[in-house]
């Protein structure tokens, strides 16, 4: 959420990501560290690990959506899953340019929700980051779908996808997630636009199915 004048909360952040070897962990860990120094209250969660209500079960009481103990060293926020203002998403890619069934799930829960609050005026902010191994010719593509069904729904989102080949920690890249994570934090305090986001949620093909 782009920080409104004469605000003094801190933004809650969720940084939600499913990882199978611990190369997307690692790369949430950093960009959550980054955040939390900017004096953001960031929550981390492995999708795996959270039950989420299907797009056909979506609650129509906020009160509903399940709640979730945090995990990798945080405590529980107590705040639903719709109750952030900023959403960081970030997934590996699988098989042949997939998005895992995990992160499948929780989008098809959660993106009714964060559409709704758009329509509401009260609309969060987003971005995407991903590893993958670029010997793929489909490299990191669930970023890139993510990444549509956020803008195809009007919810703000930083027009910069993050893209890691494998572990942050290798080819020197831990720099680089922290440089993206530094010009995000930059972006949500209104130094950009997200008009190169919505044009190209107009031109992509991409699909949750």
């Amino acid at each position: 959420m782009k920080a409104e004048p004469g605000s003094s909360a801190p933004p809650k952040v969720l940084v939600a990501y499913v990882s199978y070897s611990g190369n997307t962990r690692e790369t949430a860990e950093i960009i959550a560290g980054v955040l939390a120094e900017k004096g953001m209250e960031v929550a981390l969660l492995d999708v795996s690990e959270v039950g989420i209500p299907s797009e056909d079960e979506a609650p129509s009481d906020p009160q509903d959506v399940r709640e979730f103990k945090g995990n990798s060293g945080t405590r529980g926020t107590g705040v639903p899953l719709e109750g952030y203002d900023v959403y960081v998403f970030g997934a590996l890619t699988w098989g042949d340019g997939e998005l895992p069934e995990e992160m499948r799930v929780f989008l098809r829960g959660l993106l009714p929700l964060l559409e709704r609050r758009f329509e509401e005026g009260r609309a969060g902010t987003s971005a995407v980051f991903g590893t993958g191994d670029s010997i793929f010719p489909r490299f990191c593509w669930a970023v890139d779908i993510i990444f549509h069904h956020l803008t195809k729904r009007g919810i703000p989102t930083f027009p910069e996808k993050l893209k890691i080949e494998q572990s942050p920690y290798g080819l020197g890249q831990v720099a680089k997630v922290k440089a993206w994570a530094e010009r995000f934090a930059e972006w949500m305090q209104g130094s950009t636009t997200v008009e190169d986001a919505a044009q190209e949620a107009s031109t992509s093909k991409f699909v949750v199915k």
